[in-house]
């Protein structure tokens, strides 16, 4: 054979191949232009039977049409409606979901020895507003990704008895589970303040410092007593953290607290008392932030100087003073706080 030959044949074997390719690329495109169609078309039946079902119970026929549309495409609905509905069409939801065998599929799933199963079913659980006999009991899940499921389904069930277990996890050692109950109890709000001052007392220093940022967010008076004690403990997280307590809730024996916190040896409880001090813009504290402006750390000092700003003209002075005084530190962050240079 020449070279000629074994050229043509070479070029010829190339031509098919890449023909075969584009037929396999616009048969793609074909079929999946088809199946979106269809999708669509099932989606939009499903999305009709479901706003019929939250105003009124579905018979028998358009209950087997829902279940025939499958298992993926019910919770995508779900999923899609869910979120805009409360009170009597958020449990109209939840029975539908009870119907089409949602729930107790999912239930089910919550006893799998996977914990990606077991995520996937308190999702939708916590979907359909449902669970109220297994969830609790996953609130120790060895996973943190479930625990924290657990913890957001627990927002629209707040029991005493789920509420101890969840602050309990506070103290978790998975920042996804601490994070996943502080928007639980700042969503569930006042009543979680008793729970909250009962369990903190017996946490470990993230236990606190977590459920503190969480009373800063609530500022009830309650916690102020609570407060007021962690300003003291060993642990350096805990006393700033009670700082942005002390901050939200105000009054002289909070100052007091937060002026032994600028007094604190460790930079981050210092910052922490005089954002506080900044916050409740006390200008008799003015005086007590002036060494603050010759701190050793940069954020403290910044901090001190706008606290200093928010105090108005006592700390416009404090500010003025330090700016011509011999401290370099201090001059340079008072000319930044009243926007002068230093000459």
């Amino acid at each position: 054979m020449t070279a000629d030959e074994l050229l043509r044949r070479s070029i010829g074997g190339e031509i098919v191949a890449i023909g075969l390719a584009i037929a396999a690329i616009i048969g793609n495109a074909i079929w999946t232009a088809g199946n979106d169609r269809r999708l669509r078309s099932r989606m939009g039946t499903g999305r009709r039977l479901l706003l019929a079902a939250i105003e009124a119970p579905l018979a028998d026929d358009q209950l087997d049409l829902l279940q025939r549309l499958g298992r993926r495409i019910q919770i995508r609905l779900l999923a899609e409606l869910a979120p805009s509905l409360e009170g009597e069409q958020r449990a109209a939801l939840s029975d539908l979901a009870d119907r089409l065998g949602i729930t107790a599929r999912a239930t089910t799933q919550c006893h799998s020895r996977w914990w990606w199963r077991r995520l996937y079913a308190t999702r939708v659980l916590t979907l359909v507003d449902a669970g109220e006999d297994i969830m609790p009991a996953l609130i120790r899940d060895p996973h943190p990704l479930v625990r924290a499921q657990v913890a957001e389904w627990a927002s629209q069930h707040p029991s005493p008895s789920l509420l101890l277990a969840l602050i309990a996890l506070l103290d978790d050692t998975k920042r996804i589970a601490r994070f996943a109950v502080q928007d639980t109890l700042l969503r569930i709000g006042r009543p979680s303040v008793p729970a909250l001052i009962h369990a903190l007392g017996t946490m470990g220093p993230v236990g606190i410092a977590s459920g503190l940022i969480v009373a800063a967010r609530l500022g009830d008076p309650d916690l102020l007593p609570l407060a007021v004690s962690f300003a003291d403990h060993p642990a350096a997280a805990v006393r700033a953290a009670a700082g942005g307590v002390l901050a939200a809730i105000g009054g002289d024996v909070a100052v007091e607290a937060l002026h032994r916190l600028v007094a604190d040896p460790l930079a981050d409880v210092r910052l922490a008392g005089a954002r506080g001090l900044g916050r409740l813009e006390h200008w008799p504290s003015a005086t007590v932030l002036l060494p603050l402006l010759s701190d050793p750390t940069f954020p403290v000092r910044r901090e001190a100087a706008l606290a200093l700003t928010a105090m108005g003209a006592p700390g416009s002075l404090i500010l003025r003073t330090a700016l011509r005084g011999s401290d370099r530190f201090a001059a340079d962050i008072a000319a930044q706080a009243l926007g002068a240079e230093r000459t």
